[in-house]
C-alpha cells in the first residue's frame, strides 16, 4: 500500500566550511548541481509523492529553472537545521501521512535507496537510514583521553533521510519549539519523544557535500558508477 509521503529537502544551509565555491547546493558534480542531482533522485522515487524545497531565496530561484515535477512548494529555511525541517513539514499538503527529511546536500542518494526506506517507514512507523562506520570509534572524557572503546557493531552513523509519519514528528517538534537550535537531527527530537526509529542501511556513497574534498569524491564516485 502506498502512503501520501512528502519529501522535505533542507537546501537553506549555508557553506561554511567550502572555500572553492560561494553556495554548495549549486556547485556542479559531473555537470549538474547538487541541488539538481538531489532533487532528481526524489522526483524519480516511486513512494514520494511531493517534494516540499526548504531553501534561501537564491537557491529557490535556481530551483524554478529545473524541471522537477513534483515539487509542490519552496518554503524559506529557520535559524536552525531543525526549524528548516520543522517550516517544511508545515509546508507539506494535508494529506500526507509521512515526512522523509533529507539534505539537500546529499545528491548521490538514489531512488531505490529512498524507496526502500520509506517502505520500511511505512511498515515501522520511523526509519533512519545511515552507515556501519569503517573505522575503530573512541569515546574520550572532558581531557580527551580515551575512556572507553563502543562494540563497533552496535554503532550506527546517521545520514539522510530520516522517515515518520507526519503528525507525530510534528507533535515532537512542536513540543521543543523553543529549542529546536539543541537538535542536531531529526531523529534525536523522536529519541527525546520516545518515538522508535528502525535503522536502514544505505550506501557509503550517500556522502554529505560539506567541504572542498566532498566535491572532488562525488566526481569520483558518479565516475564509478
Amino acid at each position: 500500500m502506498k502512503h501520501f509521503t512528502s519529501a522535505i529537502l533542507l537546501a537553506a544551509g549555508k557553506a561554511t566550511r567550502m572555500t572553492a565555491v560561494t553556495n554548495k547546493q549549486t556547485a556542479l558534480i559531473g555537470g549538474k548541481s547538487v541541488i539538481e542531482r538531489t532533487l532528481s533522485a526524489f522526483d524519480k522515487a516511486e513512494t514520494v509523492s511531493e517534494i516540499i524545497l526548504v531553501a534561501n531565496e537564491e537557491i529557490a530561484a535556481f530551483v524554478r529553472t529545473l524541471t522537477i515535477e513534483k515539487i509542490a512548494c519552496i518554503t524559506e529555511g529557520g535559524s536552525c537545521r531543525e526549524e528548516s525541517a520543522r517550516n517544511g513539514i508545515l509546508a507539506a499538503d494535508p494529506q500526507s501521512e509521512f515526512v522523509a527529511i533529507h539534505d539537500g546536500a546529499r545528491p548521490l542518494i538514489q531512488p531505490e535507496e529512498i524507496d526502500r526506506a520509506v517502505r520500511l517507514a511505512y511498515q515501522t512507523g520511523a526509519v533512519c537510514c545511515g552507515t556501519k562506520p569503517k573505522s575503530t570509534v573512541k569515546q574520550t572524557d572532558k581531557n580527551g583521553f580515551i575512556a572507553f572503546t563502543p562494540k563497533r557493531d552496535a554503532l550506527f552513523e546517521a545520514a539522510t533521510p530520516q522517515i515518520f509519519r507526519k503528525e507525530q514528528i510534528l507533535s515532537a517538534m512542536e513540543a521543543e519549539k523553543d529549542r529546536l537550535a539543541d537538535f542536531t537531527d531529526d531523529c534525536s527530537i523522536a529519541e527525546k519523544h520516545g518515538i522508535p526509529i528502525k535503522t536502514c542501511l544505505c550506501s557509503y556513497e550517500n556522502i554529505k557535500i560539506t567541504t572542498d574534498d566532498d566535491l572532488l569524491l562525488a566526481e569520483l564516485l558518479l565516475k564509478n558508477r
